[in-house]
């Protein structure tokens, strides 16, 4: 391993001690806190290992987003969504990345109804958007696994 200066990112924490998260009254130990915390999230190999993989999956996501919502007929939110998928890395499971991936390709026109309902800017509140993307879910994608985790998102009778 290379030895020399650690370049920091440019973030900084700017926080006084809250007295309700300080138990003891004693803001040395909040200042120790922030202080490990500035530490952590200021390294260059933070941004390296885990920063720079979550922007350029949130990066990925959002292209596909844009092309499934949108009124072209293309095929292109496929292969977004399947480089988004990949590009997710340990954030989902390799399986379940391939599993959506051959869903969306089988049957598109589902896949991309069911994108379009969690993803469009319409009056549906979040758990509506989610219980209606698990809705579109083909049985083999484990919906029911997932409504078992989600029991207060999706009651039974919606799915």
């Amino acid at each position: 391993m290379a030895r020399g200066r650690i370049n920091r990112g440019s973030y900084a924490l700017h926080a006084e001690s809250p007295t309700a998260l300080d138990s003891d009254g004693d803001p040395a130990r909040w200042n120790v806190f922030t202080g490990d915390a500035e530490r952590v999230f200021t390294a260059a190999v933070f941004a390296e290992r885990v920063l720079n993989g979550v922007l350029y999956t949130a990066e990925a996501l959002h292209r596909a987003r844009g092309a499934v919502l949108s009124r072209s007929r293309s095929r292109t939110w496929l292969t977004l969504i399947t480089r988004a998928l990949a590009a997710a890395g340990e954030s989902l499971p390799a399986r379940m990345a391939e599993t959506v991936s051959a869903w969306c390709g089988e049957d598109r026109d589902t896949a991309r109804a069911a994108l379009k309902s969690l993803w469009a800017e319409d009056a549906l509140l979040p758990d509506d958007r989610v219980c209606g993307f698990l809705h579109a879910l083909p049985p083999r994608m484990g919906t029911a696994q997932v409504r078992s985790h989600c029991p207060e998102i999706c009651s039974s009778s919606e799915l």
